[in-house]
């Protein structure tokens, strides 16, 4: 009896370190299920701590079952300890996510303590600024019109095809020229 109040003595500032952490799940590599979850996985996936418990980790991750058995026993070998995965929540909602991954040793079993954030505003941003820039990008070089992109030097930092029929130069012999090199000097 004295042992085992040792042992939550122990455990306490482990347990208080799990519970009062972002997004973090005990999972077990031989199940692939969910050991426990603290209450900030709870809120984030939208199951409650007793729904996440013993749910298989394949109904969060959208990796196939296949997949999914690789990364956990990449994790389990402490191969990989690194992942950016979709994870799925309660909603059926997708979030971006990014998991930390340690093995640990839990009562004999070996375990993995996975932290996971949130990326996916993020992520999302990411893409809608590589969209606009694939679309800019596509409306330069489109435009009827010669485009000269001008540093505050007024040196060209970029040009579209047009720009180069209308002075005859390559895009390579423009960049870096300064745009008072294409007027006479009068």
């Amino acid at each position: 009896r004295a042992g085992m109040a040792a042992i939550r003595r122990r455990e306490r500032p482990y347990r208080q370190m799990f519970d009062c952490t972002t997004v973090a799940l005990l999972v077990d590599p031989a199940t692939a299920r969910i050991v426990d979850a603290n209450e900030a996985a709870s809120q984030f996936y939208g199951w409650s701590r007793h729904e996440l418990v013993g749910r298989p980790i394949g109904d969060l991750n959208t990796l196939s079952p296949e997949f999914l058995a690789e990364e956990l026993d990449r994790a389990a070998g402490s191969e990989r300890n690194h992942f950016l995965f979709e994870h799925r929540t309660a909603s059926g909602e997708t979030r971006e996510v990014e998991v930390f991954s340690c093995r640990v040793d839990l009562g004999g079993r070996r375990l993995l303590y996975s932290v996971v954030f949130d990326l996916t505003s993020r992520v999302r941003a990411e893409r809608a600024l590589a969209d606009s820039e694939a679309l800019y990008r596509t409306l330069i070089a489109q435009a009827s019109d010669a485009i000269f992109i001008m540093g505050p030097d007024l040196r060209a930092l970029e040009v579209n095809e047009r720009a180069c029929e209308v002075t005859g130069y390559s895009a390579a012999e423009l960049a870096g020229m300064p745009i008072t090199a294409l007027f006479p000097a009068d």
